[in-house]
């Protein structure tokens, strides 16, 4: 389960996190007929907090900002009376740190990197799906029900565990009045930019793009792969003036100038600086990169599922999941969704619109985490990793 899906070539695409808050308001006459019946029942008059069988309530979200939909889903939860309370992350392992530790929040919806199912299902920190409850899973790809990719990363014996909503492909973004798109990941590292490129610090992402970048592939190495490795995000970091707390840290640094070019990006930030009146360009380096695929879950400390799945199903309309894209600067997982993207967003990822999503993580591979057992384990990449954020 561990294994990739597919070898990475090179993909000129996109990445994920955060999300540039749309001025958006979606009314509920415009969500659609599935909407509407999902939410017959769970009108404003009829909404509860949680209990079995009602919608309404709080809904404590554990994840990634921007992927509670607050703009796409502000509708939704007003007519429902749901109160969402987000607690975020800054890197996917906060997830099962909060999940497992048994905090007093009663997390509800949390979401997850595709890599990391395998962990979160053997830790037990997500819960099954009712897909009764979800009728516009039906207008989600088969690639992410029913192929080995979803046997990989949202489904185990037959059940689901979550519901992909967007994905990407890790960038690298630059000023383009400041410099060219960089022809190679290892052209960051030359003088010219000592100092100037951002990075918001990511174990998963770091050493799953640098062994692309290397050659190696993800994520099972040898003892000798990842020491080079670590030799390269060294190196690395010493290009940076400091590591982005955020990728909205990282937004700013590249509006305040203290950055021109960032390493393992997100092409998301391309939307993040335009109300700050910054242009920043999007790119993908000779070497390659690697796809994310971020999903929706229950947590196993719910104490409002029925609400949680009702908002999940909502989220899945086509012209929410269009809304929600266009924002994240990021794919869909329905094509009824892709038809109504702008063309901007739509061109980005076109390879899977017109020729399917197969043909799309092709070109930039799927990678779980290591095996257990690997010599070079997941938790031999955290413990090496925080010694480059620390500085040794």
């Amino acid at each position: 389960m561990d294994q990739p899906l597919i070898n990475p070539v090179i993909a000129g695409y996109n990445r994920r996190q955060l999300l540039k808050r749309m001025a958006l308001v979606v009314a509920a006459a415009g969500l659609g007929p599935t909407i509407a019946a999902c939410g017959a029942d769970t009108t404003a008059g009829g909404s509860s907090a949680g209990k079995e069988g009602k919608v309404g309530g709080a809904v404590d979200f554990l994840g990634w900002e921007g992927y509670d939909l607050p703009a796409e889903m502000k509708a939704f939860n007003t007519s429902n009376k749901i109160k969402f309370n987000g607690t975020y992350i800054s890197t996917s392992d906060d997830v099962q740190a909060k999940l497992k530790s048994g905090a007093s929040v009663a997390y509800d919806l949390t979401n997850y990197y595709h890599g990391y199912f395998s962990l979160y299902h053997d830790l037990g920190i997500i819960s099954e799906m009712d897909e009764s409850k979800l009728p516009n899973l039906s207008y989600v790809d088969d690639f992410f029900k029913t192929s080995e990719a979803a046997k990989q990363f949202w489904v185990s014996d037959g059940k689901r565990y979550a519901v992909p909503f967007t994905w990407g492909t890790t960038t690298c973004d630059y000023l383009p009045d400041k410099i060219d798109p960089p022809e190679a990941w290892e052209d960051l590292l030359k003088d010219e930019f000592k100092g100037k490129v951002g990075w918001n610090p990511d174990p998963t992402g770091a050493i799953t793009l640098t062994g692309v970048i290397l050659g190696m592939t993800p994520p099972n190495y040898t003892r000798s792969e990842f020491a080079e490795i670590l030799k390269f995000l060294r190196k690395m970091r010493a290009q940076t003036p400091g590591f982005a707390a955020s990728f909205g840290d990282l937004t700013n640094q590249f509006v305040a100038g203290d950055v021109v070019v960032d390493f393992a990006g997100w092409a998301a930030i391309t939307s993040f600086a335009k109300p700050k009146g910054t242009k920043i360009a999007t790119t993908i380096p000779s070497e390659g990169s690697y796809s994310f695929c971020d999903s929706w879950a229950i947590a196993n400390s719910s104490d409002n599922t029925e609400t949680v799945l009702a908002w999940i199903n909502a989220a899945l309309d086509p012209k929410v999941q269009a809304k929600a894209a266009q924002a994240l600067v990021g794919g869909v997982v329905e094509m009824d969704a892709a038809e109504q993207l702008n063309a901007e967003t739509r061109d980005i990822y076109a390879t899977a619109y017109d020729e399917g999503f197969a043909a799309q993580f092709e070109t930039a591979g799927l990678y779980g985490l290591p095996d257990d057992d690997n010599e070079v384990n997941r938790e031999m990449w955290l413990k090496e990793f925080a010694k480059i954020q620390s500085g040794d």
